[in-house]
Formats: C-alpha cells, sequence, structure tokens
C-alpha cells in the first residue's frame, strides 16, 4: 500500500467488508476525502466518523501525520463519536485514537503546532504506547465497534 493510496485503501476494505453501514465523506459540514462518516443503513442515523490521515513522511525517528485544529472542532461539534484512524503506508502498521485521547493530546500540548498554519504534528514516537497499534484495517473495525 502506497502511502499516497492508504485512505483510498481503507475506505474500500470498509465498503467491501461492512455492509450493514453507509458510508459518506461528510466531515462536520462540508466534504472531506478522508472523514468517513458511517450511519445505519436503514435509518442512515450517524454511528461513527472515522477520519483517516496517511502519514505525511518517514523519518528515521518514524512516521509524521498532521492534523487540523478546525477539522478537529467539525467533529467535536458534530456530537458524533470519532476516531483518528493513522494509516502509515504499511498494513500493518496503523494507529488509532478515540475522540477522547486525541483531544488529551491537544489539551497537553503534546503535539506540535504549525507557527504559519492552524495544523499539528504528530510524530509515530510520541503515540506508540498511547494509541492502539492495528497490524490490518479489520483490527481496526473491531476495535471502533463496527
Amino acid at each position: 500500500m502506497k502511502m499516497n493510496d492508504a485512505v483510498d485503501d481503507f475506505r474500500d476494505y470498509l465498503k467491501t467488508n461492512i455492509s450493514n453501514v453507509h458510508l459518506d465523506n461528510r466531515g462536520g459540514s462540508r466534504q472531506v476525502k478522508n472523514i468517513i462518516r458511517v450511519s445505519d443503513i436503514k435509518t442512515r442515523k450517524p454511528i461513527v466518523v472515522l477520519w483517516a490521515k496517511r502519514a505525511t513522511k518517514r523519518y528515521r525517528a518514524g512516521f509524521w501525520w498532521g492534523i487540523n485544529e478546525h477539522q478537529v472542532a467539525e467533529l467535536n461539534k458534530s456530537n458524533i463519536p470519532w476516531w483518528l484512524v493513522l494509516l502509515s503506508g504499511q498494513r500493518d502498521r496503523i494507529y488509532v485514537a478515540p475522540h477522547s485521547q486525541v483531544n488529551a493530546c491537544l489539551a497537553k500540548g503534546e503535539w506540535s503546532a504549525q507557527s504559519d498554519k492552524p495544523e499539528f504534528k504528530i510524530n509515530e514516537n510520541q503515540i506508540t504506547g498511547k494509541f492502539r497499534l492495528s497490524a490490518n484495517f479489520a483490527d481496526v473495525v473491531t476495535f471502533v465497534g463496527l
């Protein structure tokens, strides 16, 4: 799995392997490719939102991801439980955390903020042992309760 294809691969897995839900890309008030809103297939009532982020770079210090504070605010405002799914580009190295854990890390200032953008940079070493490390997409789906 290439990093560029990681979010598409995750979406495709969900579409193919979870038949009792509806998926769309509404992340708050707008369409966002890496926001996957999971709803009940019959009622369309939202169940959970999965925010899939692919790694931007890999250095000796591990993978890096960026999350936007505006998107965090939109997701929090939605009152739908959400999970951050950090895709490394390797199917056996996926980090997962619930919104409460993401918000706690932000509140504690654990991730560095970009001075010129409303974005936080997350390094793999900062989340190892804190976030769930999943070996595959099936484990992610089970862990988030789908």
